[in-house]
């Protein structure tokens, strides 16, 4: 089967010959009840081994009655982007095309839709080795709610492509005692089970040999399949996309064979990794928000020592989200194991490497008088973060914090006025570097914020209003600022967020930046206007164009999840009220 062949849907629905609706006696039949979860779980247990990729949808109908009745369908179509999309030429094409299936085969998209594919659709593939394209497989299935408007879908079809020409043949087979039909086209011939509501497509008279054998078991647990979107937390996504780890092994093993330099020291733990995956979900699903999650699936006693414990232990919510506002135009923040992680990128770096960083790194410790490891990189993290605090002022520069958790360290050494000092050297090297070589000095000024010491730049010559990089230690944590303001404004909450299985990692307020850009909406026309070289006319489009496309979002988060051998990161998009 040719990779052509496995892209679209529809196409694979339009290549399928006349088949007859009466049922077989004896393959067992799917879940009578026609929808739901069981009956996408059915057709999974379909698929055979080996297969590298299962893309898998669900209640097409269900989902779409959620979609037409969800704010970003209003939102999308009151917009003048949507409305500008409208008149494009590829969704005109789109319009064209459901005109040509109401036409030629009596079947509008509703009932497309609904009656046939809005239970469940699953498709498999096995890719062929490096080399051999034409070792590549494909299985479609598909469990229709009403299997009379499958069949007469099928007639229909049979009857266009036979007057057409495209149907050479069509030829009745059985395999245990069950009737499938082979599909004789010009240059190849391609095979088709139906059974009742269950139509089965693949180009590989084998795999029809295996969906007609499956059905004539009685399976006493859940396909490996499902139970890998299970752990996945995807069995009720709408979209669901497996990938098989086992199925890349030859070609990633080949290419580690191949590799030389720094490339050949990085696959050697990827492989490492990469070789204790179960599997891969990609998923998502939609009614007021839309959600999108990966989750990787992993063996705990064979994963790395240095990975085991992201894979193994709860993910823990950074301190950092009682101190960034709930209503940031944009925040990340995390937590780290800087030590693990020095030693982890160490491993994946030649011999040689290791030495030159540790050539240029021994000279450092030996003037400050340090052991690196135990008296400084112990005592970084684990918290670290980035937030934009929302618009005090329609002139003044973004306040922007980027923060690092520090911690005194042990009575030899304080880590945390160890690392305050050398940020200040290298700063301070960077403006005597710029001073020398520019009229306007910028200048290092000192202010108190209570017991907190702020350092920070000033040139209003040169900095924008309200921008004037500061640094400071703060609270515990070491702070890079674009202002002693900025700085201000770091502090905690006076609630604390939500604890659950999933942490937050990153926060976008569409809201907030659209706020944000009205207040400067001059300035930022004329940097766009600079910037690509256009008319202010035009930037103001452009301007115009952003604010439609926020204007359709409310916020975006980005969740971690971790534990009993998973990793999971879920995006959320939720629509403007």
């Amino acid at each position: 089967m040719k990779r052509r062949q496995l892209l679209v849907l529809p196409l694979l629905l339009l290549s399928l010959g006349r088949v007859s609706a009466q049922t077989p006696p004896h393959p067992q039949p799917l879940s009578p009840q026609g929808r739901g979860e069981q009956t996408h779980e059915e057709l999974l247990r379909l698929v055979p081994p080996r297969f590298g990729l299962v893309l898998t949808i669900q209640d097409l109908r269900g989902h779409s009655e959620k979609w037409e009745a969800s704010s970003w369908l209003k939102n999308w179509r009151d917009s003048a982007l949507g409305q500008a999309l409208r008149q494009a030429p590829e969704i005109k094409e789109l319009f064209k095309f459901q005109a040509e299936l109401q036409k030629h085969l009596g079947v509008d998209w509703p009932t497309l839709r609904d009656d046939i594919l809005g239970d469940a659709v699953v498709f498999g593939y096995h890719a062929g080795a490096d080399g051999k394209p034409n070792d590549e497989r494909g299985l479609f299935l598909v469990h229709a709610r009403r299997p009379d408007k499958l069949a007469a879908l099928i007639d229909k079809l049979n009857n266009l492509q036979k007057t057409s020409g495209e149907l050479k043949a069509l030829e009745p087979l059985t395999h245990n005692g069950v009737e499938y039909k082979r599909r004789v086209e010009a240059k190849s011939s391609h095979y088709y089970l139906l059974q009742g509501a269950l139509l089965v497509y693949s180009a590989e008279e084998p795999l029809i040999h295996w969906v007609i054998e499956k059905l004539q078991e009685k399976p006493k647990t859940p396909g490996p399949i499902v139970q890998y979107l299970r752990r996945a937390g995807a069995e009720r996504a709408f979209a669901s996309l497996w990938v098989d780890p086992r199925a890349f092994d030859a070609e990633l093993l080949q290419k580690a064979k191949q590799a030389a330099g720094p490339e050949a020291g990085f696959l050697k733990p990827f492989l490492a990794h990469w070789q204790a995956l179960d599997a891969l979900v990609f998923s998502c699903t939609f009614d007021e928000r839309l959600e999108a999650r990966l989750a990787v699936l992993a063996r705990d006693k064979d994963l790395p020592a240095v990975l085991r414990k992201l894979y193994t232990e709860p993910a823990q919510t950074s301190d950092l989200w009682n101190r960034f506002p709930q209503n940031a135009v944009f925040s990340i923040a995390g937590r780290i194991d800087v030590p693990e992680i020095a030693d982890a990128f160490a491993d994946m770096l030649p011999a040689e490497a290791r030495r030159s960083i540790q050539s240029m790194l021994d000279p450092v410790a030996a003037l400050l008088g340090i052991d690196l490891r135990n008296d400084l990189l112990r005592h970084i993290g684990p918290d670290w973060g980035l937030a934009v605090y929302p618009a005090t002022s329609d002139t003044e520069f973004p306040h922007v914090v980027a923060a690092l958790a520090v911690q005194p360290g042990n009575k030899k050494v304080r880590a945390d006025q160890t690392l305050y000092r050398g940020a200040q050297f290298f700063a301070g090297m960077a403006v005597m570097d710029y001073n020398s070589k520019n009229a306007e000095p910028i200048r290092l000024k000192t202010v108190l914020q209570g017991a907190v010491e702020v350092k920070y730049f000033s040139n209003p010559k040169i900095f924008p209003e309200g921008l004037e990089p500061a640094l400071a230690l703060k609270d515990g944590y070491l702070l890079l600022a674009s202002s002693p303001k900025a700085i201000e404004r770091f502090t905690l909450a006076s609630s604390k967020p939500a604890v659950g299985k999933e942490v937050p990692v990153v926060r976008f307020s569409a809201t907030e930046l659209a706020k944000m850009l009205r207040g400067r909406k001059q300035q930022v026309i004329a940097h766009i206007a600079a910037k690509n070289n256009v008319s202010a006319a035009e930037a103001g489009r452009h301007f115009d164009g952003l604010l439609s496309v926020l204007g359709l979002l409310d916020r975006a988060e980005v969740t971690h999840e971790s534990g009993g051998g998973r990793l999971a990161w879920t995006v959320r998009l939720y629509p403007a009220p």
